[in-house]
């Protein structure tokens, strides 16, 4: 028999205010909201490697996992081996259009025995898109010579071939999108003697020959270095090549770059300066693409080696995330989601190796969430060193999210253009911090949000009109009680078909009113209390002159959907009543 959950959960809390203390006093100023500036928020969180694990052994599959944080790319370099062209392809000299030129399924490593196929079958099976990268892995670097390149370039394609098309036994998938190259204003990734000029014929003909194949995939690269918007060497190579692909009608439907440091605006700026680049050259239809991304590098114990776990990195992070959406960017690929050792927590990894969640991986379930709210509004007023962005979704909720990666918390003033307040809404929050993780809290008084120090807070703010609200009423002595059951259905929900469920708890015994009488549920359909159009607010007397005193403490429960199933899921119940 189905069991309906009765432990303390959110669902059967009323949304009240409850304060959440500060450490310091801080002084206010006003967030104001604005109206919706036309920008859509865009579904950033990808990430580079996984979900199988790799590296020492014990360490573990983040399938799971990375379902539960909302990721939804995962990119296809740092393997260390697998899925490198050096490993797929490894004799330049062979035919690119003979399957024995290739290595697909050979075994790479002692602990998990990886395979190119087996990794890539770890991503389409959990149930996400590929970012195929064309490239090498940082320790296993092998770019073609100019004689290699032809060979190489055809290799590519039928390396596509088989992972989006099946061919040699291959794999059928949908990925979007094929990155050539990473970092080639990278020594290490792109070394000497090689130039610019022979990256850039490597993109040229590369590029030609997946379009001619594919000619529906998106394709672009070259996931620049830091360098490539900070330092003049490294923007003369990103002129080289635009001006390249500028002059030679080269295919790129985007171009992905690499940021790594705790400086919110350097994400913004980077991506205007890709962007100016573009533009100014007419290739305004190319997307902005990030596909490294984190904190910068720093030894066990170090401060930056710390906020690759705490929650301060997370804010920083978040802080970036926010940049990167008034940026323009449209994908992202956070670096990344495992550490090849379980106990590096300085390491790259959202995750440790045995599974753990950093701060950063708590902090991306809220860029999830925060998602669910497609369209931007316009924010000013954010406190210095916070970042904040707000967006409202088609049924007029909202949420802000807020990083502030400083060691002050502050408070601000929440206003909004539209003439609206706090109280119009029924509000909660959830917040990553070194002491608290995405815990449901109102951190606000009256119409102030307060925001703790090195935190990330999302704040969802759902209108009192949409809201599922219940209530019940006692009346006479317990001898001949009369209960009245209320229910108010959210406005977005009145008319809709749907069904209205009265239910109690007796010992170990379910009962449904049906609108009549109580019955006994054991199993199979659930008796409606109502079924038909939802109206806007519902009554009903489970009790009438009911003894009730051999009855005691038993709850009752009050909801609505258009099944039973659909009315839990959506936490569309509450507990209205329990006997005396």
């Amino acid at each position: 028999m189905y069991q309906f959950p009765i432990r303390p959960r959110a669902a059967f809390r009323a949304l009240g205010l409850l304060a959440l203390s500060l450490a310091t006093a801080v002084q206010a100023q006003t967030l104001s909201i604005g109206a919706a500036t036309g920008a859509s928020i865009q579904p950033l969180l990808g990430l580079n490697v996984g979900p199988g694990p790799q590296g020492d052994a014990g360490n573990v599959d983040l399938t799971t996992l990375y379902k539960k944080r909302g990721v939804n790319l995962v990119r296809t370099h740092d393997y260390y081996g697998p899925l490198d062209m050096a490993t797929l392809y490894p004799d330049r000299s062979r035919d690119p259009l003979q399957q024995l030129s290739y290595n697909f399924t050979g075994a790479l490593d002692v602990n998990y025995q990886r395979s190119s196929d087996s990794v890539f079958a770890a991503i389409v099976n959990g149930g996400f898109e590929p970012y195929f990268r064309i490239g090498d892995s940082y320790n296993n670097v092998a770019p073609p010579t100019a004689a290699e390149l032809p060979n190489w370039s055809q290799a590519a394609v039928q390396v596509l071939k088989h992972y989006r098309l099946g061919q040699w036994g291959g794999y059928t998938s949908t990925f979007r999108f094929v990155e050539i190259g990473n970092e080639p204003d990278n020594p290490l990734f792109w070394p000497s003697p090689l130039t610019s000029n022979d990256f850039n014929q490597l993109y040229d003909t590369t590029a030609k020959a997946v379009r001619s194949a594919f000619p529906t995939l998106k394709i672009g690269g070259p996931g620049w270095a830091p360098s490539g918007c900070l330092a003049p060497q490294g923007q003369a190579k990103v002129r080289s090549l635009l001006d390249h692909v500028k002059a030679n009608g080269t295919p790129m439907d985007f171009l992905s770059f690499h940021v790594y440091g705790t400086d919110a605006a350097i994400y913004l700026s980077c991506a205007q300066f890709y962007r100016n680049e573009l533009d100014i050259r007419g290739l305004t239809s190319v997307e902005l693409h990030i596909t490294e991304w984190n904190t910068p590098n720093g030894s066990a114990g170090s401060a930056a080696g710390q906020l690759r776990y705490n929650a301060q990195g997370a804010a920083y992070m978040t802080a970036a995330w926010i940049n990167l959406q008034n940026a323009g960017v449209r994908q992202s690929t956070f670096y990344r989601g495992t550490d090849p050792a379980p106990n590096s927590p300085e390491f790259y990894g959202m995750f440790y190796g045995d599974g753990r969640a950093k701060k950063v991986a708590e902090a991306f379930s809220l860029w999830r969430d925060f998602t669910a709210y497609p369209q931007v509004l316009a924010v000013t007023g954010t406190a210095t060193g916070s970042a904040a962005l707000a967006a409202q979704d088609d049924k007029g909720a909202r949420a802000i999210l807020l990083a502030n990666p400083t060691s002050t918390a502050n408070s601000s003033t929440v206003s909004f253009s539209d003439g609206k307040t706090l109280a119009d809404y029924a509000l909660s929050i959830s917040t990553v911090s070194d002491s608290a993780s995405t815990e449901p809290a109102t951190a606000l008084s009256g119409s102030r949000l307060n925001l703790p120090a090195n935190a990330t807070v999302l704040l969802r703010l759902t209108p009192k009109v949409n809201v599922f609200a219940a209530s019940a009423q006692a009346s006479g002595a317990t001898s001949a009680m009369t209960l009245t059951v209320n229910a108010a259905m959210a406005a977005t929900d009145v008319g809709k078909q749907g069904a209205i469920y009265v239910l109690a708890l007796a010992g170990s015994n379910w009962f449904a009113f049906n609108g009549t009488a109580w019955t006994l549920w054991s199993g199979g359909t659930v008796p409606e209390s109502f079924a038909g159009n939802l109206p806007p607010s519902y009554s009903v007397q489970p009790f009438t002159g009911v003894d009730v005193r051999a009855a005691s403490g038993i709850p009752m429960f009050v909801g609505y959907g258009t099944s039973l199933t659909e009315m839990i899921s959506s936490a569309r119940y509450k507990e209205v009543y329990r006997t005396p």
